[in-house]
């Protein structure tokens, strides 16, 4: 129940910014690290995601965590990785 509620609140932060920017989220993991919760973002939109699209969402994902105690790892369609925090 406890993930679920973090898991909750994470969505709440970054659906809309991938709503935003034309993104869907796909799916969204959690796992407990060392005291820490590590989130990991699955995203994608009709035509797939470039490159720059997966800079650009981590980057705002980042900073929408900015000041949190957690570690983000926003993974695009296609298997690009990008660590955020």
């Amino acid at each position: 129940m406890y993930r679920e509620t973090i898991r909750q609140s994470i969505a709440e932060i970054v659906e809309p910014l991938l709503q935003m920017q034309g993104f869907e989220l796909v799916e969204l993991q959690l796992q407990q690290r060392k005291g820490q919760w590590l989130v990991r973002v699955f995203a994608d939109a009709e035509g797939g995601i470039s490159l720059e699209d997966c800079q650009r969402l981590s980057r705002d994902i980042g900073q929408a965590f900015d000041g949190r105690r957690s570690s983000c790892y926003f993974l695009c369609a296609g298997g690009l990785i990008a660590r955020v925090g």
